[in-house]
């Protein structure tokens, strides 16, 4: 907005250097209002849930949580069969991350099982070579992408025309919670349970369609023990879960941010 009022300011000084030169007077009309946000955006439930969102931002960090680019950290991870029972004893794993949408996950002490997200593209890397990864997969990893905590609260909620709604408190696994629902560009949606206390995000959970069965299910993400590094409130405990059904955990022991290499989201060169 300012951008456009330095320019609108050139723009008339450039008019009237003109009328000058040509010993006229040139009119410049004034540019037409901007339209009034639909009167849902000044709601008291849409003004409540901004509130808490700030709030949550904050104590996230802040400045130092809305601009971080790279995250990386190492821990150990564990998954769950569709029946939700474990599916393995678990293995360590180190996770590198590129907001928005480029992460890397080595597993194994040898890290030698190695997955690459970047954008629309995926590879698996192991003792076999390379192989880029199926559609579902990706499909998957772009459709919890869109709907994670940090474009959520980094990129939807700077939009003013994302819709928030205030749900009030209520008791999640026995802690008092806030719920905000988003209504985001492109038909994204999703919710976020806020703790009353600490103002720190707890749950985020949103609906997804299955393009082969037609059906829904809700998918979530719970964040837990959370603690500061280099400046941000980061949880150490992130749990994914289908309706009510595990998924995958996820216990770090370490986290660190700054930037990370290109070459970290990009497929090894294959071997002559």
């Amino acid at each position: 907005m300012r951008r456009l009022r330095i320019l609108g300011v050139i723009a008339s000084l450039a008019v009237a250097s003109a009328a000058q030169a040509l010993g006229g007077v040139a009119s410049h009309p004034a540019p037409a209002p901007a339209a009034p946000a639909p009167p849902q955006f000044q709601s008291p439930s849409n003004l409540k849930a901004r509130q808490v969102v700030q709030q949550a931002i904050a104590a996230l960090g802040g400045p130092a949580y809305l601009h971080f680019r790279g995250r990386r950290g190492q821990g150990h991870l564990f998954t769950f069969n569709l029946r939700g029972q474990l599916a393995n004893p678990g293995t360590v794993f180190w996770s590198y991350y590129r907001y928005p949408d480029a992460e890397r996950i080595e597993l194994t002490k040898h890290r030698n099982v190695i997955y690459i997200y970047n954008g629309r593209h995926g590879w698996n890397v192991n003792f076999r070579g390379v192989t880029p990864l199926g559609p579902s997969v990706m499909r998957r990893f772009r459709q919890a992408q869109a709907h994670s905590l940090d474009a959520i609260l980094r990129k939807w909620a700077e939009n003013p025309r994302t819709l928030m709604l205030y749900h009030g408190a209520n008791l999640a696994t026995a802690r008092p919670v806030e719920k905000v629902s988003f209504y985001a560009a492109g038909g994204l949606s999703a919710t976020v349970s806020f703790s009353v206390q600490t103002h720190l995000p707890l749950e985020v959970s949103w609906r997804t369609h299955n393009p082969y069965t037609g059906g829904f299910s809700r998918k979530s993400v719970t964040f837990g023990n959370y603690q500061p590094f280099d400046g941000i409130e980061t949880p150490l405990v992130v749990e994914s879960y289908e309706g009510a059904i595990p998924r995958q955990e996820e216990y770090f022991t370490s986290i660190h941010y700054g930037p990370l290499p290109a070459k970290l989201f990009e497929p090894p060169a294959r071997r002559r």
